[in-house]
């Protein structure tokens, strides 16, 4: 029947999107591995040249490039400073086939 047709299709995107979803976390969390560990070469083979953030660091500011990491990289390693790497209740929001 059509109905069970539109369920199944429904249930179809709905596991496309969480199989998505998981793959994301997945490598959010592996760029927290390499920063937990002090891995900066690692970490700058995964990211974009052009990745934005907002550090705690820089007080609300948006930092744009991978010059920013890269210090934080070095200034963690030369001051032999404890990271604390914690991930808790994250959130996915899927903005497109390649964006989330």
């Amino acid at each position: 029947t059509v109905s069970s047709c539109i369920k199944a299709e429904f249930g179809k995107q709905w596991y496309q999107r969480r199989v998505r979803e998981k793959e994301v976390l997945s490598k959010v969390h592996t760029l927290l591995f390499y920063v937990c560990s002090g891995d900066v070469d690692s970490y700058l083979e995964n990211v974009l040249p052009t990745v934005t953030s907002i550090e705690p660091e820089t007080h609300g500011s948006l930092v744009e490039g991978t010059k920013f990491h890269e210090y934080m990289f070095e200034s963690a390693k030369k001051d032999k400073l404890k990271v604390n790497c914690t991930m808790v209740a994250p959130h996915v929001q899927l903005l497109g086939a390649d964006a989330a």
